[in-house]
């Protein structure tokens, strides 16, 4: 009897000594992978990559997450249904949106910014280098692109939140967020 209380002690105490040892000296933390840390050609008409990519335009906001939206055309609702959903959740938190778009009205909430075609094509081309033509573009507050989305897709968008919220844990944007409250 005094034998299986014994082996139930030890049973149970593992688990917990292998919690206890985690929690202490282990780091439960997420992080996103950031894009284009080695050579990536572009098209010939872009011009040279640095190596490691970072985008520098009047849109994008330095030491902030900014989220870049772009669309040739105008917004399907289910589009402007997403967006809405990333302002609104992000309203409070250092997080710069822009929507970029050839022969579109502006979207309630977000920075416009309205270009010619040709600029267009520079601009998601060779600046987001978004060669999938998605909707989305997720940047870091040290210009790196982060992620992209298809605008219309609920969960590429929860996805999209989901790795904002990430990076808005790292240290770098506590204090930005800080300073907003």
């Amino acid at each position: 009897m005094k034998r299986r209380w014994i082996l139930v002690f030890v049973i149970l105490s593992v688990p917990l000594a292998v919690i206890f040892v985690l929690h202490i000296f282990g780091e439960n933390r997420f992080d996103v992978p950031v894009y284009y840390t080695s050579l990536k050609k572009r098209p010939s008409l872009c011009g040279p990559t640095p190596v490691p990519y970072q985008i520098y335009s009047d849109f994008v906001k330095e030491g902030m997450l900014n989220i870049v939206f772009t669309y040739k055309d105008k917004p399907t609702d289910d589009q402007k249904l997403q967006m809405l959903r990333i302002k609104d959740r992000f309203n409070n938190s250092p997080v710069n949106t822009v929507f970029i778009t050839v022969n579109g009205e502006p979207v309630v909430g977000y920075d416009h910014l309205q270009v010619i075609l040709t600029d267009y094509v520079d601009i998601t081309n060779c600046q987001l280098i978004n060669e999938e033509l998605k909707d989305a573009v997720l940047i870091d507050g040290q210009r790196r692109i982060r992620g992209y989305y298809y605008g219309a897709d609920r969960e590429e968008i929860d996805r999209l939140a989901v790795e904002t919220e990430i990076l808005l844990d790292n240290e770098e944007y506590k204090s930005a967020q800080e300073k907003q409250l």
